[in-house]
């Protein structure tokens, strides 16, 4: 008689749901198909950057820049983490500390400085209330 193997779901498994979640706008079940992946994985910072956004798209900012930072923390040369967190920070109102994070970013040379207009209009079109050069009144970022 053949022995039946169960085999449990490996963390890409429960990174591509999680995406696939994220994508159909149902953001607590990608949130936790990311925390299922973070314990299989917790030193792959891709798995935190996803989580990040998840949490952004959930419009959850203070959790989703806790998402970046560990993702930072775990690798300084993913270019969605720097704008994530300018995005993070830019909602919660934070706009210097998300500006700096910009900077950081190009200091690393992981994003481009020629990517901020565009990373402004990303940001402005997710949340148009938000007008982040108005708030800069001309200064220069970089």
């Amino acid at each position: 008689m053949a022995k039946i193997l169960k085999f449990t779901q490996d963390a890409d498994y429960y990174f591509n749901k999680g995406v696939e979640y994220k994508e159909q706008g149902n953001f607590v079940d990608a949130i936790d198909s990311f925390y299922t992946v973070i314990k299989l994985e917790p030193k792959n910072p891709y798995n935190y950057v996803e989580l990040g956004y998840a949490y952004t798209d959930a419009q959850l900012y203070r959790e989703g820049a806790d998402a970046f930072l560990k993702a930072l923390a775990l690798d300084k040369n993913i270019e969605a983490v720097y704008i994530g967190l300018m995005q993070c920070f830019s909602e919660l109102g934070n706009i210097d500390l998300g500006f700096y994070y910009f900077k950081l970013g190009v200091e690393n040379g992981v994003v481009e400085e020629d990517s901020l207009d565009e990373i402004v209009e990303v940001v402005e079109n997710k949340n148009p209330r938000l007008r982040l050069y108005d708030d800069l009144a001309g200064e220069t970022i970089v």
